[in-house]
């Protein structure tokens, strides 16, 4: 996070995909995804963001279900995302 805090994106994300290799718990998983999304976003890598939203969303859907404390912040996400995107119809 301290990597991400001081802008410097490529070792956040290099940091996030190493830690996502040996990482076996799903909500922690899900962290992961979501903290790499976000280095995609600032890297301005929109689709690469996307499909790491989308891997935090499946895996709180998957294993905590509708009643997941982290499904709002994802979605959240995802539709900020698409905004950026200007796609307001899935925003």
């Amino acid at each position: 996070r301290l990597l991400y805090e001081l802008e410097k994106y490529e070792q956040a994300k290099r940091f996030y995909q190493q830690a996502l290799k040996s990482e076996r718990h799903w909500k922690r998983q899900a962290q992961i995804h979501t903290n790499l999304g976000s280095v995609e976003q600032r890297l301005h890598n929109l689709d690469a963001a996307l499909v790491h939203y989308e891997s935090a969303l499946n895996l709180e859907l998957e294993n905590g279900g509708e009643n997941s404390a982290g499904l709002s912040a994802t979605y959240n996400n995802i539709a900020t995302l698409y905004y950026k995107q200007k796609k307001m119809g899935l925003a």
